[in-house]
């Protein structure tokens, strides 16, 4: 499954699956991303959330642009 982190605000995130093309988690703090990763079925590629958070939180220091994940589905979309 192919996820993205998305910053909300301080330390609130929403997590996004590519792969069905919506939000798995929505406006919660870093350690609801854990516990999801934690909880995921036997055999579940889990990803690092820890990277993941860390890419959210990179660009979004960076970001200049749109603030929320409605204003850029093009970028979550990956075209």
């Amino acid at each position: 499954m192919s996820l993205k982190v998305i910053r909300e605000g301080e330390d609130r995130y929403s997590l996004w699956s590519t792969r069905a093309d919506g939000l798995l988690l929505e406006d919660v703090p870093e350690r609801r991303l854990h516990e999801w990763a934690d909880h995921a079925p036997d055999g579940s590629t889990v990803p690092d959330v820890e990277e993941l958070v860390a890419a959210a939180d990179e660009r979004a220091r960076k970001n200049t642009g749109p603030r929320s994940y409605v204003e850029a589905r093009e970028w979550l979309s990956g075209e």
